[in-house]
């Protein structure tokens, strides 16, 4: 089994990101993908779980360095009907304890329903994203469109397992010119949960 290594990441939201966005499309754009995803989030927790094309996908925070950047470390990705056990890992990457499983396994809308309408702590967002994926300098880079429950969102972002590489395609490209935030921080502010 390959060992998995996480990336660091640097990403920015805003309203309009203006030479960023000039500057990542003086490039070749490799890809353009659209997706509608539910988002969980927890209050007192910023770890990032989503279900996106019918996948349960859990990603923790590893790491933060000295510019900011974050390392992201995938923990779980699962389909539906997801095992009671996979389930309940929802609560483990947000540092809950776990309630009872009343069923062995859950199909999406039970999932949604009863693990986590059942948890006063969680909520989901409904996001929708329309990337479009570059590759400079061998880091992953793009800049997409979002919304959380229908606020509108521009983000761009720089990913690559060395951060200092990032750090240097970030100043490139200008994102700099912003802070680093991550999804689940500007999910948070967008839809007005307030916390971690």
């Amino acid at each position: 089994m390959n060992k998995i290594i996480p990336r660091w990441e640097y990403r920015i939201f805003a309203e309009d990101l203006g030479e960023v966005d000039s500057n990542v499309r003086t490039h070749e754009c490799t890809r353009v993908l659209e997706s509608a995803e539910d988002y969980i989030i927890c209050r007192s927790s910023g770890n990032n779980v989503k279900i996106r094309d019918g996948l349960l996908d859990i990603k923790q925070l590893e790491d933060t360095n000295n510019d900011t950047l974050e390392q992201w470390l995938p923990v779980l990705k699962v389909g539906f009907p997801c095992p009671a056990d996979d389930a309940a890992r929802i609560f483990l990457a947000f540092g809950l304890k776990s309630p009872e499983m009343a069923r062995d396994e859950y199909a999406y809308d039970q999932f949604i329903n009863e693990v986590v309408g059942g948890a006063d702590e969680l909520a989901v967002v409904k996001v929708t994203k329309k990337r479009h994926g570059f590759m400079i300098r061998d880091t992953i880079v793009e800049v997409a469109d979002v919304t959380f429950n229908g606020v509108a969102q521009k983000t761009a972002a720089v990913e690559h397992i060395d951060p200092s590489l990032v750090m240097e395609v970030v100043r490139e490209l200008g994102l700099d010119a912003f802070t680093n935030v991550n999804y689940i921080k500007a999910m948070k502010k967008a839809v007005g949960m307030e916390g971690a």
